[in-house]
């Protein structure tokens, strides 16, 4: 066991990973739900992510992100289209 009571040496528990991404617990879950975020695990109700889970994740989604677009896209309509015409 590890200074966090009653956690597996190797593993923190979900309010430590919260800390050590500068996120909330609920964020955490609500990635989870999603598929997204560190990979968790289940230690009866408590949910546990690896010690090094952050790095391993953000290692990840580094790797995953698209590349940026030469020019910026644009939003909505054309400003031409706003305006009514009489």
């Amino acid at each position: 066991m590890n200074e966090f009571d009653g956690v597996p040496t190797g593993f923190v528990p979900e309010s430590e990973m919260a800390r050590k991404l500068g996120k909330t617990v609920a964020t955490l879950r609500a990635w989870g739900s999603r598929g997204r975020g560190p990979k968790h695990f289940y230690n009866g109700k408590s949910i546990l992510y690896r010690a090094d889970g952050d790095i391993r994740w953000l290692e990840g989604t580094e790797a995953e992100q698209p590349r940026e677009r030469a020019e910026p896209r644009g939003r909505g309509r054309p400003r031409s289209e706003h305006t009514a015409t009489a």
